[in-house]
């Protein structure tokens, strides 16, 4: 398994900023006054009390954002299908254990290769990934 630096799917908190001008993206028209830490303290989010307040009990869902599970047990929304953390670490997975494009592709709701290879790009660890001006390596 990978780990992901960050993700909101672990333990989530808050803390104060003391000093920030952007305003709170509900709509409530505050200043943004606290930042929404996910696993190992890394800032995901920003915004009024309240906003992050609610975010550390619950999260960004994918029903809180309005997708629907289908049959094919992926989350959709207007025909666009989302990953959770679970799918990408096995889509990772499943690359790191030698599956061809094709068979990815066929495995997971992703459109193209360029789409496919972007995500494996964002997925690798930083210690993995290739340096400037080579490709990235790997059975495809």
């Amino acid at each position: 398994m990978t780990e992901v630096v960050g993700h909101a799917n672990g333990d989530r908190s808050m803390v104060r900023v003391p000093s920030m001008r952007r305003r709170c993206p509900c709509g409530c028209g505050h200043t943004s006054t606290h930042s929404g830490l996910g696993t190992n303290g890394v800032a995901l989010m920003w915004g009024c009390e309240l906003y992050v307040r609610r975010w550390v009990r619950d999260g960004y869902t994918p029903e809180v954002m309005g997708f629907t599970m289908s049959d094919d047990g992926y989350y959709r929304k207007d025909g666009v299908a989302m990953l959770t953390a679970d799918q990408l670490r096995q889509l990772f997975d499943d690359c790191q254990a030698g599956r061809s494009v094709g068979e990815l592709m066929e495995l997971y709701p992703i459109q193209n290769e360029a789409t496919l290879r972007m995500i494996i790009a964002r997925l690798t660890p930083a210690s993995q990934q290739p340096q400037r001006g080579t490709t990235i390596g790997g059975p495809w």
